[in-house]
């Protein structure tokens, strides 16, 4: 699976592994759009180029933010979507705001997430892709506490529209690519 790091100028999550491409929905953009103009920016992916995407479930994230002297709080929701890139290409950022790209295999996620290498965003939808959440094909950890809760699925191999998933809401979103 394709991960990007995170140039170390990034305000949020600076140096670590991330999605291959995420960003925000602007005001009046809808999300299918947003996809198109990240892809681009951070992962030089034209989506017109690809597979068809294979969005999941929304991923709601709520946390204090750092800066702000601490009186900042992030809720948003995430938007999934997966897609293959075909084979020999490769990302090539755009923007700056990528230092780095790698394909990791399974088990180097998982390692990757144990040692807080990927941002707390990527770590959770990983997570869901690696446990085979909504069809997907990777082995799943075995779970150690079978009562522990864990996050809604944000990952799936069913096919729909993209701005099905959203309802025209704003909303942030992320890829990943394998």
């Amino acid at each position: 699976m394709w991960l990007q790091q995170r140039s170390a100028h990034k305000a949020e999550d600076p140096n670590l592994w991330d999605t291959l491409v995420g960003g925000m929905v602007a005001s009046g953009e809808r999300p299918r759009e947003a996809l198109a103009r990240e892809s681009w920016e951070e992962a030089g992916l034209c989506l017109t180029e690809l597979t068809p995407l294979r969005p999941g479930p929304t991923l709601w994230s709520r946390r204090p933010l750092p800066d702000g002297g601490g009186q900042g709080y992030l809720s948003e929701r995430l938007l999934c979507a997966q897609l293959t890139l075909p084979e020999g290409l490769r990302p090539v950022n755009q923007d700056g705001e990528v230092q780095a790209f790698a394909l990791w295999r399974p088990h180097e996620l998982r390692e990757g997430i144990a040692q807080g290498l990927l941002t707390l965003d990527a770590a959770r939808i990983l997570m869901r892709v690696l446990a085979g959440v909504g069809g997907c094909k990777l082995k799943a950890p075995k779970r150690r506490d079978p009562e522990a809760r864990t996050p809604k699925p944000v990952w799936t191999s069913r096919r729909c529209d993209p701005e099905a998933v959203s309802n025209g809401w704003p909303a942030p979103w992320a890829a990943c690519v394998k």
